[in-house]
Order: structure tokens, then C-alpha cells, then sequence
């Protein structure tokens, strides 16, 4: 497990639904790591390539997530590689009739299929710690919630699968920026540790702009919600 010491994580959305009669918007992702060994080489992550997932795939997805009594959420967060080790038994499940399974390994797929396979791009130099220092940029679709027109959940999750928190002093810090006009829902929007606690989270307006910063500072293994909608 490669450990890390700190991950910034911004995230700047773009409200690209005005365009496309509310389908999507579009996130760009730019997240900074440092950590207390170099990453060796050859490890990969699956990491959102920008591809859109087509409507009918998307609807796929969500009535499977609703056969499961959960709520449809599209993870556009990096992977590690070895996420599709555990699919490589779908044929034996189908001879079973092991239907479940055999959709819990084409959701993977699919998911996989709108990423792209990369390292982590080491930079120059080191943390004034002495750390190594990596960087990561992407960038994804938002799409609509399913039955809330006009509103859209960003979800990540800190740090990414194959990176864990040093244990004395690792921190994670996620800054969202929203799009002009964005309304942030303060209930459905939060940060959950590991523990099923939920974080401190700070909303900043942006003067003169009609934008909102959302952010978080914490140190375990948070899930994040950003929730918002548009009036107009």
C-alpha cells in the first residue's frame, strides 16, 4: 500500500448543462499527492478519460442500483488497476446462473470502459518534508439526478483506492468550486468517514461572481458529496 502523507484535491465544475437541455455538466479535476515513499513503477490507475456514458447505459446502471435498494451514483473516481482481477470469473457465474454477480462484474466493466489506464506523474523535486510529490488531472461528466431535474452530485472519495492516509498527520483536502448560479444543498452535501461521521464542510461565496467554494480538511478515508441545482 503506498502511503500518503497529504492529497489536494480541486475540483472546478462547469455548467455545460445549460447546453446539452440539462444532461450533464462537466467537472475538471486536479489533485496534488505527496507521499512518504516513490510510488513504484508500474503501478496503474484507471482514471475518468472524459468519455460520455451513453442514456441508455446510464439507465442501465440505474435500475440495477435500484434492484439493489441503493441509489444510482456514476463513481468517477480513480481506481486501481486491479479492480477488473475479480471479473475474470463472470463466465463460471453465468454457467451458475449467478446473475447478480455477473452484473456486479459488468457494472466494473462499464465503469472501467469510460476510463483510461495511467500512472501517477511524479514531479520535480520534494515536499519541504522530504516527500515525493505526484499530480493527477481528469475530467468527467456530472449527470442529472435521476427524477431532480436540474440537480447534480459530485462524489469522490479520499484518497484514492491503492493510497492510505500516514497515521500520524496524513490529511486529505478537497476544494469544489461551482459553477455560476449553482445553489448548494447544505443537508445533501457532506464529507463521511470511514466511521459513518460526518465532516465539518465551509461554504464560501465568491463576491461579485454569484459562485460558492465548498470545501473540506480531514484526515482519514472521507466520502464526498457535492449536491446542487439551478433555478434558471
Amino acid at each position: 500500500m503506498n502511503i500518503i502523507f497529504l492529497q489536494e484535491m480541486t475540483a472546478t465544475i462547469q455548467r455545460l448543462s445549460r447546453y446539452n437541455e440539462g444532461r450533464s455538466d462537466r467537472v475538471k479535476v486536479q489533485t496534488l499527492l505527496q507521499t512518504v515513499e516513490a510510488i513504484p513503477e508500474g503501478q496503474f490507475w484507471y482514471i475518468p478519460s472524459g468519455t460520455s456514458v451513453p442514456p441508455h447505459v446510464l439507465e442501465f446502471l440505474r435500475k440495477d442500483a435500484e434492484s439493489r435498494g441503493e441509489q444510482f451514483q456514476l463513481p468517477m473516481i480513480p481506481l486501481k488497476a486491479d479492480i477488473l482481477e475479480s471479473t475474470e470469473d463472470i463466465q463460471e457465474y453465468a454457467v451458475l446462473g449467478n446473475l447478480r454477480e455477473v452484473l456486479d462484474d459488468v457494472n466494473k466493466a462499464i465503469l472501467v470502459s469510460v476510463m483510461k489506464k495511467t500512472e501517477l506523474t511524479k514531479l520535480p523535486g520534494r515536499s519541504k518534508e522530504g516527500h515525493f510529490v505526484y499530480e493527477i488531472t481528469y475530467e468527467h461528466n456530472i449527470y442529472e439526478v435521476p427524477g431532480q431535474p436540474n440537480h447534480y452530485e459530485f462524489v469522490t472519495q479520499l484518497p484514492f483506492s491503492g493510497l492510505q492516509l500516514y497515521p500520524s498527520g496524513g490529511r486529505v483536502e478537497l476544494v469544489v468550486l461551482l459553477p455560476t448560479s449553482a445553489i448548494v444543498d447544505q443537508n445533501l452535501t457532506k464529507g463521511i468517514d470511514e466511521n459513518g461521521a460526518e465532516l465539518q464542510k465551509y461554504f464560501t461565496p465568491i463576491p461579485a461572481t454569484n459562485k460558492t467554494v465548498v470545501s473540506f480538511d480531514y484526515r482519514l478515508d472521507p466520502i464526498f458529496t457535492v449536491h446542487y441545482s439551478y433555478n434558471e
